[in-house]
Parts: C-alpha cells; structure tokens; sequence
C-alpha cells in the first residue's frame, strides 16, 4: 500500500505508508529478483511517494496504472457494506481516481483493467468499463484490458491481440 486503503478502519486515505528509504529497498529487491512494484496510491501525495513525480515520469519510467473504479462505486451502493467513515473516503477515492486517470491518460501513462473487487462483488467487475468511459476513449479502454497488461507482462508477443500468426501459448 503506497497510501491508507478505503477499508482499513484506522488509515486516512492521506497516510504514506512506507519511507522514502522503504520504497528504495522495496525496489532494490524486486530488481534483484528480476521483477517490478506495484502499488496501491490514491491521493497525488501517494503517487509522488511511490513514482517521486508527476503522470509524467510515470509515462517516462513506463509505470502501469490500475484505477480499479469500480471497486469504490460498487461499494457504495449497499449500504452498510462500509462503516460511514470508509463510506466518505471510499467517495473521495472515486471522484479522485477518475480525475487521476484523466491526467495519466493525457500523460501518456500506460493504463491497465483491474477491479480489486472483495469477495461478493466480483459480478461488478465489467462495470469498469462504464465508469472508464467518462475519461477514457472505448479503444484505449479496450487496450486497457488486453495489450496494455500483456505488456506489462512481458507476453505481448502471446497475450493481448489477435491476428492470424499470433503464437498460441495453450
């Protein structure tokens, strides 16, 4: 978590979870492990501490960004599924994430599919595409659940396209 999380009765969506110190270790061992980070960031404050910079060097350091929308409009729509004070964040994080993903699209950030639904909300899932759709164009909403995760996974030459001499991997 690169920021407090919507569920957590304790964080404020505000909190930085790790040090810059951290983050660097962090990276040093997935590097040496041959892998990237990930992280959960919602606020522009979380985002600078886990990237140290704008949309931009994200796009420039070819950082993936999951919005996850849906999660946070699914949650509010039954009540008492969050206490009232997640229930306030969890709006925020929403309003938040769409302008977030209209500056990372601008930015050029690559952008990938990705629900984060907790257990019985997994039915929601394609709803993403909806709330995609104020922000985003429908081919790189598309892009955002095919190719654009493909290449974060190094698999773009397998996964994520179709066309007739595409490899098949099963």
């Amino acid at each position: 978590m690169g920021g407090g999380g919507v569920a957590s009765p304790t964080d404020k969506i505000e909190h930085i979870q790790f040090s810059d110190e951290e983050i660097r270790a962090i990276v040093t061992v997935a590097n040496n492990a041959g892998t990237y980070v990930t992280s959960h960031a919602y606020t522009p404050r979380a985002l600078q501490q886990s990237v140290r910079a704008t949309a931009r060097l994200m796009a420039e350091k070819y950082c993936f960004l999951t919005p996850t929308l849906v999660t946070y409009a699914t949650m509010a729509r039954f009540s008492g599924f969050l206490p009232p004070a997640s229930a306030k964040k969890n709006e925020k994080v929403l309003q938040e994430g769409l302008r977030a993903t209209t500056i990372a699209s601008q930015a050029g950030v690559t952008i990938r599919f990705g629900t984060d639904l907790l257990e019985l909300l997994h039915f929601a899932q394609s709803h993403e595409f909806g709330l995609r759709s104020q922000v985003q164009s429908p081919l790189d909403i598309l892009r955002s659940a095919t190719i654009n995760p493909a290449c974060m996974l190094g698999q773009e030459q397998f996964l994520g396209q179709i066309f007739p001499d595409l490899p098949r991997i099963f």
